[in-house]
């Protein structure tokens, strides 16, 4: 667009709008500590803290690119100044949306963690007697991989004869036999 029209408020427009891909550190050190199973403490304030700041970041983003939208491209006449409104306002509105889900997700996150430790820590602290102190967070461990719920994809195969058969392996790859040793 800014080729076509020669107006610079499309390269202020686009390094904002694409601004908001920058924001996503917080988040992606959450799941690296989710996935590395920190201290579950840790996990749901990361969890907690990459939700709110993402959420307050983006949505300033997103707000400054309409503001600009509307007081530099709106009035403007031309098929290509037309042509682009529609694609914009598209295009915010899917991505505000998709914004909101990841900060909906990082906060059931946060809050699955932090009612996984809290859960696994009450027992701990009736078994020492310790007067309500919590106990020791390196006891209390992160949900893994297999605390997931199952998935239609990662259940075993059917029976396919005697031809082949499904192994135990975590991606639940095939093994053809061709007589009698395994392929």
């Amino acid at each position: 667009m800014l080729e076509k029209t020669g107006n610079p408020v499309f390269l202020s427009l686009g390094v904002v709008f694409l601004l908001q891909a920058t924001t996503e550190q917080s988040t992606f050190i959450g799941l690296l500590m989710y996935r590395f199973k920190c201290n579950p403490y840790l996990v749901s304030r990361a969890m907690y803290f990459a939700a709110i700041q993402t959420f307050i970041a983006k949505l300033a983003s997103m707000l400054y690119t309409v503001y600009l939208w509307v007081n530099h491209l709106v009035h403007l006449d031309g098929v290509y100044y037309q042509s682009f409104n529609v694609v914009f306002v598209l295009s915010a509105a899917g991505l505000l949306g998709t914004q909101i889900y990841g900060v909906m997700v990082l906060a059931k996150i946060g809050q699955s963690v932090e009612r996984k430790r809290r859960s696994t820590a009450e027992p701990e602290m009736r078994a020492a007697g310790n007067g309500g102190v919590e106990a020791s967070d390196e006891k209390v461990r992160s949900p893994g991989v297999g605390d997931l719920p199952s998935s239609p994809l990662m259940e075993e195969g059917p029976d396919d004869g005697p031809e082949e058969e499904w192994t135990a392996g975590s991606y639940r790859t095939k093994e053809i036999k061709l007589g009698g040793t395994m392929v």
